[in-house]
């Protein structure tokens, strides 16, 4: 099942950072969670990959708004330039305090309960993903 939720931008790029990492540790290494989960997991990054991409599109923009064209074509911002890194700043933090609708599929927790090497710190991680 599908559910949407509302999350802060900060929540939708900390949650799509540790399902990254944790896919590819669990692909390196020996499995953690259970099938389940990690199939969850999987499809959980999935959903929120086009968000997180709209999201990094608006930073790209405030960057190229603000910075500077580096000979790689990327832009980064001048750290001199009190005053347009301030605005950067400024407008990035109203980015990363805003919310997004995101689709995910919710994680029973009774999938955890023979997993006795997640710890509290994966857990409040996945806190909402976890019904």
């Amino acid at each position: 099942m599908i559910k949407k939720v509302q999350a802060t931008v900060m929540d939708i790029m900390f949650l799509h950072k540790f399902l990254s990492e944790e896919i590819e540790e669990n692909q390196n290494s020996e499995p953690i969670y259970p099938a389940i989960v990690e199939m969850l997991m999987i499809k959980n990054y999935k959903l929120i990959l086009p968000v997180v991409k709209e999201i990094d599109n608006e930073k790209n923009k405030l960057l190229e708004k603000y910075g500077i064209q580096q000979p790689d074509g990327s832009y980064a911002l001048d750290l001199n330039d009190i005053e347009k890194s301030q605005a950067y700043a400024k407008e990035n933090s109203k980015i990363m305090s805003g919310t997004r609708t995101i689709k995910i599929r919710p994680i029973k927790l009774s999938y955890f309960e023979n997993t006795p090497g997640i710890g509290f710190s994966s857990m409040r991680k996945l806190d909402f993903l976890v019904i």
